[in-house]
C-alpha cells in the first residue's frame, strides 16, 4: 500500500500524468448539487417571465404594425380624397370663368371665385389672363397653425395646390390657381388614429395578462418536477414519482423524469449489492484497499486493509503514520517507488515489510495508481494491498530446494494424473527437451511406440503395490533419437494415503551402446534425414540388379534434385534447409511401396528405386511415370518450416535397369543426365533418361574445351550497343562479348556465358570484357566528340563474389588510365540472393572511386525492393521481356510504368532495352523513361562499324 503525503514531491504539470481525474472541491460538489436538483423560486418562475416576455414582444410587434399600416392606409385615402375633390371644384370654376375671361370681365370673374367660399378649406384663389395679368383673386383664410404644429414632426402636405388653364373652343383664355388647406383633413385623420391607438394599447393590456397566466399553466409541471427532484435529493427516495398532467412535449418530460428516476434506483441498488459483493470478495481473497489524498496527506483504509497490515490506524491516517509501520529496511525503497510512479509513471508495485501492533513482521504487496487533475498535478492515490508472507517463505523454501534438485540424474516431477510440473537441467539436457516443453503435458512424447502397453501397465501396478518402480527403459530424445535409460519413479503420498506426484530419478546408460549405433548409422545412414545413404543404395542396387537378371523384371532409378535449394540455405538459413530436407524424406518415403528405396546422395539429391516393376518395358514405364508424377505432386505441396510456408519443386530424371548388364555408377549417371534435362527444361519437371541426353552432355564437355582455347587464343571480341536519350543523342554504349569462332563463326552469348558462369571461366572472361571496354574508354577520351560517352559493362555474380574483385576493377581502371566516372557496371538481381552484405561493401568500394552501378534485368528476378534501397545503384534497366509487348499486354505496360515511378522516387536513373519501334519509345518516353537501347537505335556492332553520331 502507498499513501503519500506533502512531502513526498509531487509531480509537476510538466510530468506525464497516468490518470486526469480529480475530486471536486466540497463547495464545488454543493454548487453541482444545487444546480442539478433545482434552483431558487426566481430561477424556477424564470421560464415564465420569458414566455411572458416573448408572448408581450410578439403582440406588442403585431399591433404596432397594424397601427403603422392603418395609419399609413387612412391617411392615404383622405389625401387622395381630398385631392378628388379639389380637381373637381377646379374645374367646374374653371367652367364658370370662360365667360368673364372672354369678356375680360373682372368683376364676373370675381363673383365666380367667390362661389368658393363653400369650400372653407380652400384658402387662396386666383384667375389670370393669357398675358399673364391677375384677372381676379382673393384669400378666404390662412392656415390653422395648431395642426400645422401638430403634424411639423410628420414629414407630410398640408396644402393642395391646383393650376388649370381655361379654354374655349380649344383657345386658351387663361389660367385658375386654387390653393387647398389640409389641416381640417390633418385634424379628422390624427382623431382616428388617436382612437386606434387607445384601442390597441387597451387589446394589448389584455394580451399581456392573459399571456402571464397561460405561460405560468405551462410552466407549472415544470415547476413540479424541479419540485419533485429536491425533494429526492434531500430525501435519497428514488421511489416517488411526479404525476403526469398534459399530453404534450411536458407530458413526455415527465415519463422521461419518472423512467429516470427508476433507472436510478435500480442502479443504486445494483451499487449497493455490488459493494456488498466487494467487500466479500476482499475479505475472501485477502486484498484491501486505501485511497490517499496527496493535497491534505489523508488517508483512507478498508476494514480489511487495517487486518492485513495488523494496526489499529486512526481514523484518518497520514503518510508519517503508515512509514512508521513500514521496516526499517524497506522505507527508503518504498519511498524511491512512490516518487517514480508520480514522477515518470513507472508502475506502483513494491513488496515490503510491515511491523504489526503485536510485533510481528510479514511481508505485503501494494499496487496503486496516482490520478491527477486537468493541470497535470497529482491529486490523489487508490490502491490494493495483500499479504503475501506465505509465498515469500515458500519462495525461500523453494530455493533451497532448488540447489539440490539440481543434481547430476536427472529428475521429473508429475502430478497425480502424470502432468509434468518441474524438470531439472540434467534431465532436459539427457532428453533434449527444455521444460517450457514438457511441463503442463504427459511425457508419453518421451518414448511413443517404443514400448507395449503392458509395459507401462506393469510399471504402474509397482508403483501402486509398492510405491516405486525401478528398471531399464527405452526413451526418445527430442530429435528422435532413442536411448536406454535407467530410471526410478516414486510416488508422493499426502498424509491420508492418496497419490500425488510422481518423482522420476533417470541416468542415461547409452554411452557404449550409442557409440556403436553411431558407427553403424554414419556408415548406411544420412544422420539428417535417416535415410540411407550413397553406401547402402549401391549396396541395395547392387542387390536389385541381381534380383532383375533373376526374375526378367524391370526396375528403376529416379534421381530427384530440389529446386533452387540454395536459395532457401542463403535466405533464410541452413536450419530452415535442413527441416525441408527432413520433410522431402519423409513425402518421399510415403510416395513408394514398402519394398523399394529411399536414399540421399547428399546436399539436395534424393535417389528413389523401385524394384520388382513389370516385364514389360512400355508397362514398367507407365508404373514408374506414374510413381514420378505422385513424387512431383507431393513435393510441390506447401512446406511449413517453422512456422513460414515455403513452396519447393523438384527435378526429377529416371532411368530403368533390367537384365542387361549395367554398372551401378552408369544407372546413377543417366539418372543424373535426365535429371539435368529436367533442370533445362525449366525444372519441376520429370525427363526421362534417352541416349541423345549423352550426346548433349559429351557436346557441353567439347564446348567447355573449346571454351578454355577460346580464351587463352583470344577469341573474343566486343560489340557495342548505343544507349541514346529522348532526343536520340548517343550518351553511351554498353560492351557485349562475342565468341569469334574459327569454324563455327561468330557465336552469341546465349550459346556460351551460362556454361561459362558453370565452368567458373566467366571469371577469367569478364576481366578480358572488363579491361578492354576501359582501354576503349581511354581511346575515346583523346577525343572531344566521344569524352562524355559512358561504357556499361556486365559483371556476372561469380565475377563480384570474387574476394578480389574491387581490387581486378581499381588495378584495370589504374593500368588502363580510364575514367572511372564513364565506367557503368551492370548487375543482375541475382545478386541479391548470396552474400548482400559483402556485395554492397564491395560497390560502396567502387563507388566511391567514381565508378557507378546499374541494376540489368530489373523485374524478373529477385526484385527485393528492402535489399534494393540499400545497393547503391545509379540506374535502373527495364527488361527487353516487358519492353516487347507493352504495347499489347496491359500487364508488361503496368510494370514499365511501376519501374519508372519506382526509378524516380529512388532518385534512380531509368533505361529501356529491347526498344524496337516508335511506338514502344513513345510510350516508354510519355510514361517517364528518359534513356533507350535496343534496334530501334542501333544493334551491336563492333567498334569499326559503330556510330558515334
Amino acid at each position: 500500500m502507498k499513501p503519500i503525503a506533502t512531502k513526498i514531491p509531487i509531480a509537476s504539470k510538466h510530468n506525464v500524468p497516468i490518470t486526469n481525474t480529480s475530486s471536486p472541491a466540497p463547495e464545488a460538489q454543493k454548487q453541482s448539487s444545487e444546480s442539478s436538483t433545482g434552483a431558487t423560486p426566481a430561477t424556477r418562475s424564470s421560464i415564465s417571465k420569458k414566455m411572458a416576455l416573448i408572448i408581450t414582444t410578439v403582440l406588442i410587434s403585431a399591433m404596432l404594425m397594424v397601427f403603422v399600416v392603418n395609419a399609413w392606409l387612412t391617411i392615404h385615402v383622405h389625401l387622395k380624397h381630398a385631392g378628388e375633390n379639389l380637381e373637381v371644384l377646379a374645374d367646374a370654376t374653371g367652367h364658370s370663368l370662360e365667360g368673364p375671361l372672354i369678356f375680360m370681365d373682372k368683376k364676373g370673374a370675381q363673383e365666380s371665385l367667390h362661389s368658393l367660399r363653400a369650400n372653407s378649406s380652400i384658402y387662396y384663389a386666383e384667375v389670370r389672363n393669357m398675358k399673364n395679368q391677375v384677372l381676379a383673386q382673393y384669400s378666404i383664410k390662412k392656415a390653422d397653425t395648431n395642426i400645422r404644429a401638430l403634424t411639423l414632426m410628420l414629414p407630410v402636405k398640408h396644402n393642395l395646390v391646383v393650376n388649370r388653364v381655361i379654354s374655349f373652343d380649344k383657345q386658351p383664355l387663361g389660367t385658375l390657381t386654387v390653393a387647398f388647406s389640409l389641416n381640417s383633413e390633418w385634424e379628422s385623420m390624427l382623431f382616428m388614429l388617436l382612437q386606434m391607438a387607445v384601442a390597441i394599447v387597451a387589446a394589448l393590456v389584455i394580451a399581456i395578462i392573459m399571456a402571464r397566466r397561460l405561460s405560468y399553466k405551462v410552466t407549472q409541471p415544470i415547476q413540479q418536477i424541479v419540485a419533485m427532484a429536491r425533494k429526492i435529493t434531500s430525501g435519497g427516495d428514488y421511489t416517488q414519482r411526479v404525476d403526469k398532467t398534459t399530453d404534450d412535449e411536458i407530458g413526455l418530460l415527465t415519463d422521461e423524469f419518472n423512467n429516470m428516476l427508476t433507472e436510478i434506483s435500480h442502479r443504486d441498488q445494483a451499487l449497493r449489492e455490488s459493494e456488498a459483493h466487494l467487500r466479500l470478495s476482499q475479505a475472501g481473497g485477502g486484498i484491501g484497499t486505501w485511497e490517499a489524498d496527496l493535497i491534505t496527506n489523508q488517508q483512507k483504509w478498508s476494514e480489511n486493509c487495517e487486518a492485513l497490515l495488523g494496526v489499529s490506524a486512526p481514523t484518518s491516517p497520514t503518510w508519517e503514520y503508515f512509514l512508521s509501520i513500514v521496516h526499517p529496511e524497506d522505507r527508503q525503497r518504498l519511498i524511491d517507488a512512490t516518487k517514480s510512479h508520480i514522477k515518470n509513471g513507472t508502475p506502483y508495485d513494491v513488496e515490503y515489510r510491515v511491523i504489526s501492533t503485536d510485533g510481528s513482521v510479514h511481508w505485503i504487496r501494494s499496487k496503486g495508481q496516482a490520478d491527477y487533475n486537468t493541470d497535470g498535478v497529482p491529486t490523489s492515490m487508490r490502491g490494493i494491498v495483500q499479504d503475501v508472507s506465505e509465498r515469500k517463505q515458500a519462495e525461500a523454501d523453494l530455493r533451497i530446494a532448488a540447489i539440490a534438485f539440481e543434481s547430476q540424474e536427472g529428475i521429473l516431477i508429475t502430478d497425480a494424473k502424470g502432468v509434468v510440473l518441474k524438470i531439472n537441467g540434467a534431465f532436459a539436457s539427457i532428453s533434449g527437451y527444455t521444460a517450457d516443453e514438457l511441463v503442463g503435458r504427459v511425457p508419453n512424447m518421451l518414448s511413443p511406440g517404443l514400448h507395449t502397453a503392458n509395459l507401462f501397465s506393469a510399471i504402474l501396478n509397482s508403483i501402486n503395490k509398492s510405491g516405486s518402480w525401478e528398471g531399464e527403459i527405452k526413451n526418445r530424445r527430442k530429435n528422435g533419437e532413442p536411448y536406454p535409460a535407467h530410471i526410478i519413479v516414486t510416488a508422493v503420498k499426502d498424509s491420508n494415503g492418496i497419490i500425488t506426484n510422481y518423482v522420476a530419478t533417470m541416468t542415461d546408460i547409452t554411452l557404449r551402446k550409442e557409440a556403436e549405433e553411431k558407427i553403424e548409422q554414419l556408415a548406411f545412414y544420412d544422420s539428417l534425414t535417416k535415410l540411407p545413404n550413397r553406401r547402402l543404395l549401391m549396396d541395395r542396387l547392387n542387390k536389385a540388379l541381381a534380383t532383375s537378371a533373376r526374375t526378367l523384371k524391370h526396375g528403376a532409378l529416379l534421381f530427384i534434385d530440389l529446386d533452387n535449394f540454395k536459395t532457401l540455405n542463403d535466405t533464410h538459413g541452413h536450419d530452415m534447409g535442413d527441416l525441408l530436407l527432413q520433410q522431402v524424406a519423409n513425402r518421399l518415403l510415403g510416395c513408394v511401396r514398402d519394398g523399394d528405396t529411399v536414399a540421399r546422395l547428399g546436399g539436395d539429391e534424393f535417389v528413389v528405386m523401385l524394384e520388382n516393376i513389370n516385364e514389360n518395358t512400355k508397362a514398367a514405364l507407365t508404373e514408374t511415370e506414374i510413381v514420378g508424377e505422385k513424387i512431383l505432386t507431393t513435393l510441390n505441396q506447401p512446406y511449413l518450416l517453422s512456422g513460414y510456408k515455403y513452396i519447393s519443386t523438384p527435378s526429377i530424371g529416371v532411368t530403368l535397369f533390367n537384365h542387361h548388364a549395367n554398372s551401378v555408377d552408369e544407372l546413377i549417371k543417366r539418372a543424373d543426365i535426365a535429371m539435368y534435362e529436367s533442370k533445362m527444361a525449366g525444372r519441376n519437371t520429370i525427363r526421362f533418361f534417352d541416349p541423345d541426353m549423352q550426346s548433349i552432355i559429351n557436346a557441353r564437355a567439347l564446348m567447355d574445351d573449346s571454351m578454355r582455347k577460346a580464351i587463352h587464343d583470344s577469341q573474343f571480341i566486343l560489340h557495342y550497343q548505343p544507349q541514346v536519350d529522348n532526343h536520340g543523342r548517343l550518351l553511351g554504349v554498353e560492351a557485349l562479348v562475342r565468341w569469334k569462332h574459327p569454324e563455327n563463326g561468330l557465336v552469341p552469348p546465349t550459346k556460351f556465358i551460362h556454361l561459362a558462369e558453370e565452368n567458373g571461366l566467366i571469371v577469367q572472361l569478364g576481366y578480358w570484357v572488363l579491361e578492354t571496354a576501359c582501354k576503349q574508354l581511354v581511346a575515346w577520351n583523346s577525343k572531344p566528340e566521344t569524352s562524355q560517352l559512358t561504357m556499361s559493362v556486365n559483371v556476372s555474380v561469380r565475377q563480384i563474389h570474387q574476394p578480389d574483385f574491387v581490387d581486378q576493377v581499381l588495378g584495370i581502371l589504374k593500368s588502363t588510365g580510364a575514367n572511372p566516372y564513364r565506367l557503368k557496371l551492370e548487375l543482375t538481381e541475382s545478386v541479391l540472393l548470396n552474400d548482400i552484405e559483402a556485395t554492397i561493401t564491395k560497390m560502396n568500394l567502387l563507388k566511391s572511386k567514381g565508378v557507378s552501378f546499374a541494376l540489368d534485368d530489373f523485374g524478373i528476378g529477385y526484385s527485393s525492393l528492402s535489399y534494393l534501397k540499400r545497393l547503391p545503384l545509379d540506374e535502373l534497366k527495364i527488361d527487353k521481356s516487358f519492353v516487347d509487348d507493352v504495347l499489347l499486354d496491359t500487364d508488361d505496360a503496368a510494370i514499365a510504368r511501376a519501374i519508372v515511378v519506382l526509378a524516380q522516387n529512388m532518385n534512380l536513373k531509368v533505361i529501356a532495352e529491347g526498344v524496337e519501334t516508335d511506338e514502344q519509345r513513345n510510350f516508354l518516353e510519355k510514361n517517364g523513361c528518359q534513356v533507350y537501347q535496343g534496334y530501334l537505335f542501333g544493334k551491336p556492332v563492333s567498334i569499326d562499324d559503330l556510330k558515334l553520331s
